[in-house]
């Protein structure tokens, strides 16, 4: 799956110097926007088949902006300019969705737990400082901002806000079969947005690593540099750096240089 991934990732990165760090959520913001398209899509897709509850200029416009970010993506637009309008668009498609019934469908309000998962998923590329507190951080702010909007949702249900499609049953085609689907499409949701984070998450372990391996070495002294305590021999460097434990012993062309010496 990551090798297949990557090629898209790439195209999407923008051309500036990044770090480890803001690779991995520009990784999962792209991974994220293309899985909302292909929401999107599916979307449309059921709706030429069933009355849909959601209209399908919405969910054009949806993918439409699903596009734009993904343009602002290559374009280099800052991290935090791009989570925000992510977590904007949703949250505005979510409400549109919600809406589009006279009778409230407390079912749909579930897409609403996808707002504080994103906000927590961009969040880990802020650095090493603060890393353990930064996406919990986010994590609490999505939640704030869902609640906010389910508020919203529900009075502006009360208030008869709402494209007034009607809910009952007799008279929606297949009400059956799209709330199937509407689940269907929340739980890969879920699922695309989990697998996209560890596939991102993979690829910056990979790159540490390989980071880690490329070591610096004097071609004189032969001694190895370590970033917290400058140029050290290289026996001192794999115990620091390695699970090893080093014994020493002589090489046969010391040991006859050492004889000769002696004699």
């Amino acid at each position: 799956m990551l090798a297949r991934l990557n090629p898209t990732l790439k195209y999407f990165t923008p051309l500036r110097a990044l770090t480890p760090h803001e690779a991995l959520q520009l990784r999962v913001l792209v991974s994220g926007t293309l899985i909302g398209l292909v929401v999107a899509a599916a979307s449309v897709a059921a709706s030429t088949l069933l009355t849909p509850t959601v209209s399908s200029a919405f969910i054009v416009a949806f993918g439409i902006g699903c596009v734009a970010l993904l343009a602002a993506i290559r374009a280099g637009a800052s991290l935090q300019t791009l989570r925000i309008a992510g977590l904007v668009l949703l949250g505005a498609f979510f409400s549109v969705q919600c809406l589009q019934t006279a009778e409230l469908d407390w079912a749909s309000l579930k897409w609403l737990t996808l707002l504080p998962i994103i906000s927590c998923l961009l969040a880990d590329a802020h650095g090493a400082r603060e890393s353990a507190e930064r996406p919990v951080h986010a994590l609490w702010s999505g939640t704030a901002y869902a609640l906010l909007l389910a508020i919203f949702i529900v009075v502006a249900n009360s208030r008869g806000w709402t494209a007034g499609v009607t809910g009952d049953e007799e008279l929606v085609a297949g009400v059956a079969l799209g709330r199937l689907i509407d689940f269907i499409l929340f739980a890969l949701s879920v699922a695309g947005l989990m697998s996209a984070h560890r596939v991102a998450q993979r690829r910056l372990e990979e790159e540490l690593r390989l980071l880690r391996t490329m070591l610096s070495v004097c071609a004189w002294c032969r001694r190895v540099h370590d970033a917290d305590d400058g140029w050290i021999p290289p026996d001192h460097y794999i115990v620091r750096h390695g699970d090893h434990t080093l014994s020493h012993g002589m090489c046969p062309d010391c040991e006859r240089t050492m004889q000769s010496q002696l004699r």
